[in-house]
């Protein structure tokens, strides 16, 4: 959601997963290569002033209705016309009604509309700082190798993944409020323009919008260069948060050394009353650090979950994902951890760190090892591999197969000591059984609708049988008559 520096941030709908690692500073690659969807956008010109199927009424509208559904499409056809006259310059001497050329058009469109940001009425645009901070990390964790890994493969690479990562975060703020008020920014901005008379920045604004209005997917809006120096200008804020919480961290860390981050804080320890008393003198701070713990909470593993759990169904069997399920139940049993509930937050979070780190390092690898020989890993990779090199519009267990491919394929790590595959696994087996258990519910429901229908089926079929023989008795009677 859009923002003024001024007022109190509005958070997104979806929270993001959490990630606890720190993205360096400069993650963003530059917006050119965060426009790579575009050319699933929008048809070309005379393709968009074609009316929508909510305006192709099969039913003849009220008086009132009617009147106001024609004054809205006068209003936006005349905005469409507006649009096109403002943005000639652009458009001179290109055949818009040419599909790859209009997409080389709105593609360069798109890149340039970074440098709106820089005008006036959207100065004090941004997203809530945190949780651009952390979607962006939760991102990178689903659709980005590890740095480590990332580092070795080549610069094309590197720029494909991270650029993926940066899109889908930002598509996750483009929600219908966030569009109201770019689009209402960029009208005022292309009033004051045309007043002022610059007409390429005038052209520019008026391309941005009426690409935004012509196509209201969030995968689109999000390669706008305009929203990405949105992004970035939050993240830089919170990237300023993050250095002040390191301060205070610091405090905490000189009482107790083997504090490693915020989770380590045990309430009522010296520690972490030193680290709270120096948050709470700092209210921006405070706001801060609450936003971002409640982001982090409050997804759990949902994020995760859902997708590893969209991927696993093809590439393992169910019972697979069922024996590692009770595998990692006896394992956390056996280091004296509970699972509070399949849906809840990733089992690697639950655990205190000392307990995580042990659990991770020694039960986990032996585990994945056990369950998933090296030809079944091999089949897994090939089966990875399968799937990132599919094209579909904007499926998102594409991008993640290509990640996960090009961390497990990382030929300097043993794959059962490779953490990505123990995190991938284990939320694949939770989903499998989270879903599994709604499936029995649904299938028991289903069956006793089914029973309830054939019940009622026999009974219609009893009663024909009935009216059948009333109306034979009737016949045969008539027949005896007549003789």
């Amino acid at each position: 959601m859009v923002q003024n520096k001024k007022t109190k941030p509005v958070k997104k709908q979806t929270k993001p997963a959490k990630k606890q690692t720190k993205p360096v500073k400069k993650q963003a690659k530059p917006v050119k290569e965060q426009t790579k969807l575009v050319k699933k956008q929008a048809k070309p010109v005379k393709e968009q002033t074609k009316p929508t199927k909510k305006q192709e009424k099969k039913q003849p509208a009220k008086p009132k209705k009617a009147a106001a559904q024609t004054k809205r499409r006068q209003t936006a056809k005349q905005r469409e016309a507006q649009l096109l006259q403002e943005m000639a310059p652009l458009t001179s001497g290109r055949d818009m009604n040419q599909e790859e050329e209009f997409l080389q058009f709105a593609t360069q469109v798109m890149i340039d509309a970074a440098a709106l940001y820089d005008e006036p009425e959207f100065e004090d645009m941004l997203l809530e700082p945190a949780d651009s901070l952390y979607t962006l990390l939760s991102m990178y964790g689903l659709f980005v190798p590890p740095p480590e890994r990332l580092e070795q493969l080549s610069e094309e690479e590197q720029e494909d993944f991270t650029s993926e990562a940066s899109i889908r975060a930002l598509a996750e703020f483009v929600t219908p409020e966030l569009q109201k008020d770019v689009l209402a920014a960029l009208e005022q901005c292309r009033r004051r323009l045309e007043g002022e008379e610059h007409k390429d920045k005038l052209a520019q604004a008026a391309a941005t919008e009426f690409l935004l209005r012509g196509d209201d997917r969030a995968e689109i809006w999000a390669t706008c260069g305009l929203l990405h120096r949105m992004l970035e200008s939050s993240l830089e804020l919170a990237h300023q948060m993050e250095d002040e919480k390191d301060k205070v961290l610091a405090l905490a860390q000189a009482i107790q050394p083997d504090i490693k981050d915020i989770y380590d804080l045990e309430e009522g320890t010296p520690a972490y009353e030193a680290f709270w008393t120096a948050v709470d003198n700092n209210p921006e701070l405070a706001d801060y650090v609450s936003s971002a713990l409640d982001i982090q909470q409050d997804i759990g593993m949902s994020l995760y979950s859902d997708i590893d759990g969209d991927l696993a169904e093809e590439l393992f069997d169910p019972d697979e994902l069922s024996k590692f399920f009770e595998g990692l139940s006896e394992g956390l049993k056996a280091h004296g951890l509970l699972i509070e509930a399949p849906d809840q937050t990733p089992i690697m979070d639950t655990l205190d760190s000392v307990t995580r780190r042990a659990f991770a390092a020694e039960y986990l690898p032996q585990l994945v090892k056990t369950q998933f020989p090296p030809e079944r890993f091999q089949e897994l990779l090939k089966d990875l591999q399968e799937i990132g090199q599919e094209e579909q519009d904007f499926d998102i267990i594409i991008p993640r197969a290509r990640a996960l491919y090009a961390t497990l394929s990382d030929p300097n790590i043993p794959y059962w000591e490779n953490g990505a595959l123990a995190h991938f696994l284990g939320n694949a087996a939770i989903s499998h059984m989270s879903y599994r258990d709604e499936w029995d519910e649904d299938e028991d429901d289903e069956w006793e609708d089914e029973e309830g229908e054939w019940k009622d089926e026999e009974g219609e079929w009893e009663e024909e049988d009935e009216e059948q023989k009333d109306k034979g008795a009737e016949g045969a009677g008539q027949v005896e008559n007549e003789a």
